[in-house]
C-alpha cells in the first residue's frame, strides 16, 4: 500500500501543482481537507479491497493538495525570523492531533464500529472545511494585497 501511496505522491504532486496554480493557498487547503476527510466515506460500509485503493488515492491526493496550500500560506504570512518557531508549534500541534486522533479512533472503533468512526472523521473534516472557508474570507479582508490578482 505504501508503494501505491508513494506513486500517487510522485505522479500527482507536479500535476496538482500545475492544475491548481491559479488557486490561493486556502482554496487548496479546503480541497485537500475535503478529499482527505471524505475519502473515508468510500470504504465506510464496504470491505472491498479495490475500493481501498480508490480511498487511498483520494486520501493521498487530499494530503498532497493540502500541503501545496498549507506551507505556502504560512510562509507568506510569517516573518522569516519567526518561521522556524511557528513551524515547530505547527508540528507539535500536528503530533498531538495525530496521537489524540488515533486514541479517539481506537475508542470509536472499539465502542461502535469502523462505520461510525469513519463518519466522525468525515464530519470533523466538514467542520474544518467550513472553518477554513471562513478563514479564507477573513484572510482576504486582512491581507488584500496577497489576493491582488483576484481584485483586478
Amino acid at each position: 500500500m505504501s508503494s501505491f501511496n508513494g506513486l500517487v505522491v510522485i505522479i500527482f504532486t507536479p500535476l496538482m501543482t500545475w492544475l491548481l496554480k491559479s488557486l490561493h493557498e486556502l482554496q487548496k487547503v479546503i480541497i485537500g481537507i475535503f478529499l482527505y476527510s471524505f475519502s473515508f466515506l468510500i470504504i465506510r460500509d464496504s470491505p472491498a479491497y479495490p475500493l481501498f485503493f480508490v480511498m487511498m488515492f483520494a486520501f493521498t491526493l487530499g494530503e498532497v493538495i493540502n500541503m501545496l496550500g498549507a506551507s505556502p500560506y504560512l510562509s507568506r504570512r510569517i516573518p522569516a525570523s519567526h518561521r522556524g518557531r511557528i513551524n515547530s508549534y505547527r508540528n507539535i500541534g500536528a503530533f498531538i492531533g495525530a496521537v489524540g486522533g488515533r486514541v479517539l479512533m481506537g475508542w470509536l472503533i472499539d465502542a461502535y464500529s469502523y462505520s461510525v468512526a469513519f463518519t466522525v472523521v468525515t464530519c470533523v473534516g466538514a467542520v474544518i472545511v467550513v472553518i477554513v472557508a471562513y478563514n479564507y474570507k477573513l484572510d482576504k479582508k486582512i491581507f488584500p494585497l496577497l489576493y491582488k490578482e483576484d481584485n483586478e
